[in-house]
């Protein structure tokens, strides 16, 4: 926990920053249902830290979200302040019914939590992009979805990247380029955007001020749709030795002091163990 908690506190203070996601890649585990309580530790852990480096340092609490292939909020406790998801079923010129977009917005109407989802499937190359424009623009997904995020900014071996990085041969120095994804995503962007009424850009400047301080509405009533989760693992972090740290402004830790004297291998197999709820090896 001890580097993401300093990646976030190096990133919180940033104004345009919209939030933190925890990807399910961070969990050895396949399965959704052993993964999914083990995430929400993580997640619960790195909201409590937010709040404690805003509270000290009179920073926004910034949200904390989840990458997931399914929703699985539970009506227990909400533990996340926003869900992401990939979707990459759009592929060139589809549409809301092809592409199983309208099957998602069913799944999520009900949903009480700000919605997002990962898009850009490269089969056809350059991207073209239809699926920002229906983002954007069909009545159903304004209604139920907060936008979409574009796969991805940094062009690797995949080729998903909207920009390529590299460098000059003479001094190294970093250049950019902005590829043709990029250009046929920002045009999309701009022609659904020309499109949205007045009243719906109104309200996105009422649910982005509601964001920016950390309120959010109630959760709904229990659905049958919603399924609990099992049980999630204790912190293992030292929380009274983190206040302290915070306080005296100082580098942090998160481990008890008698985790120093441990061996590598040692300290691995401890915090497996205190994430461990299978009862598998590392």
């Amino acid at each position: 926990m001890q580097s993401i908690f300093q990646a976030v506190e190096k990133l919180a203070h940033y104004p345009n920053l919209l939030g933190f996601v925890v990807p399910t890649e961070l969990v050895r585990q396949a399965s959704i249902a052993t993964t999914e309580p083990i995430v929400r530790a993580i997640v619960r852990d790195v909201r409590r830290y937010i709040a404690l480096i805003a509270a000290k340092k009179c920073q926004r609490v910034v949200p904390v979200g989840v990458v997931m292939p399914v929703c699985g909020i539970s009506h227990l406790k909400p533990t996340y302040d926003y869900f992401c998801s990939g979707n990459f079923f759009w592929v060139g010129e589809s549409t809301m019914q092809i592409s199983k977009y309208s099957e998602l917005v069913d799944e999520f109407s009900q949903t009480h939590i700000p919605l997002s989802f990962i898009y850009g499937n490269n089969i056809i190359s350059p991207r073209p992009f239809y699926e920002a424009h229906a983002t954007y623009s069909d009545p159903g997904m304004l209604r139920v979805f907060s936008g979409g995020i574009a796969h991805e900014f940094f062009d690797g071996p995949a080729g998903y990247g909207l920009v390529r990085r590299s460098t000059t041969p003479t001094d190294n120095a970093p250049q950019y380029e902005k590829l043709k994804d990029f250009r046929n995503l920002r045009e999309r962007l701009n022609r659904s955007f020309g499109l949205l009424p007045a009243s719906m850009l109104a309200r996105s400047r009422v649910v982005e001020a509601a964001a920016m301080s950390g309120t959010k509405p109630e959760p709904p009533s229990p659905h049958w749709f919603i399924r609990t989760v099992g049980y999630v693992p204790r912190s293992p972090v030292n929380w009274a030795e983190v206040e302290t740290q915070i306080a005296d402004d100082s580098e942090w830790v998160d481990a008890g002091k008698e985790w120093m004297d441990l061996s590598v291998e040692d300290l691995a197999d401890s915090m497996w163990d205190k994430l461990n709820i299978d009862g598998s090896d590392p």
